[in-house]
């Protein structure tokens, strides 16, 4: 039986999703079509997450349980959440996952932000999977601090929650390729322009600047928002640390060296042909810490876009200064 089948058929209970025992008294987390909860592997006695999906007749939920099965096969990386089994239990469609401790709305909330040094290996353990899943031509669409969570065993960051990811030639016009969470958007998918892979990474300088001044950059992307307002006006005259100073009221510009205000421009840049892709930016994270000469050196221009390969991705660079 396929996997379209499997997922409207309520009679099976697949073996390898009969392993796992499954603590309904344990939420971890609550999406929009499923339920995640705490799970015991009947083997070996080890924790893992499972997430629960409702069978019935919606499109919706089974293009979500599509997305995220086929995806999380494709795409094994350090950097995304490891699915261990899924298929039909009962009336519902169960997604086994390995075990992680927190996300990171969680972490930036409880520590009012984090140091800059975490927050720039949180976002090169990003940056590395957004790297290994465009090279594939898949968009995640999602990025946000729910969906990124920390491995407590290793200190690796991941990207978690696959429903809303696609592959960038199947997007049309025939169904709505608009989703998300608003806050994230790049500022081209709220005025209906076509997604690209720079929409990740729009999102992910979202993230960043958030774990760093705890404090979210806009309410949106859009020309509604003054803040935003402001940043697109410095970008076309051509300022740098256009972000810290558009967002100065939201935050002190002194809090975070050149080096990092450059990060900021290279991830929050409205014109999404000047936006540059995650190997690049991972070269500007690894030398964070750098004189500005060579941050400055590290800068791509545009005639100089293109694939490169995102090599050294497992190799983590020691932010500790």
């Amino acid at each position: 039986m396929g996997l379209k089948s499997r997922i409207f058929c309520r009679t099976s209970v697949d073996p390898a999703v009969q392993r796992f025992y499954v603590h309904k008294n344990e939420r971890l987390g609550k999406g929009n079509f499923a339920l995640s909860f705490r799970a015991t592997d009947r083997v070996d006695n080890s924790a893992v997450a499972c997430k629960c999906f409702k069978l019935g007749k919606s499109k919706v939920i089974g293009s979500e349980i599509l997305n995220e099965v086929q995806f999380l096969q494709e795409l094994e990386h350090p950097n995304i959440v490891r699915m261990l089994a899924h298929g039909v239990s009962g009336r519902e469609y169960v997604i086994v996952l390995e075990m992680l401790s927190k996300n990171l709305l969680q972490i930036v909330t409880e520590s009012h932000g984090l140091p800059m040094p975490q927050a720039l290996q949180y976002s090169r353990d990003i940056l590395c999977g957004l790297a290994h899943c465009h090279s594939r031509g898949i968009l995640h669409r999602d990025v946000k601090l729910e969906n990124i969570m920390v491995d407590d065993k290793t200190g690796l960051v991941k990207l978690i929650d696959f429903g809303l990811s696609c592959t960038l030639g199947a997007l049309s016009t025939d169904a709505n390729p608009f989703v998300g969470t608003t806050s994230y958007l790049a500022p081209e998918v709220l005025d209906r322009k076509p997604y690209s892979f720079g929409c990740d990474i729009w999102s992910l300088g979202v993230v960043f600047f958030t774990m760093i001044f705890n404090v979210f950059p806009f309410k949106m992307a859009h020309s509604v928002d003054l803040e935003f307002r402001k940043l697109s006006d410095l970008q076309k005259e051509g300022r740098k640390n256009s972000v810290c100073n558009a967002l100065g009221s939201k935050i002190k510009a002194t809090e975070a060296p050149e080096s990092i205000t450059t990060i900021l421009d290279s991830f929050l840049t409205v014109d999404p042909t000047q936006r540059q892709p995650a190997d690049k930016l991972m070269r500007l994270v690894d030398h964070a810490g750098e004189p500005w000469e060579l941050i400055n050196s590290l800068m791509p221009t545009s005639s100089k876009r293109g694939s490169h390969a995102h090599h050294g991705c497992h190799a983590r660079a020691d932010f500790r200064q």
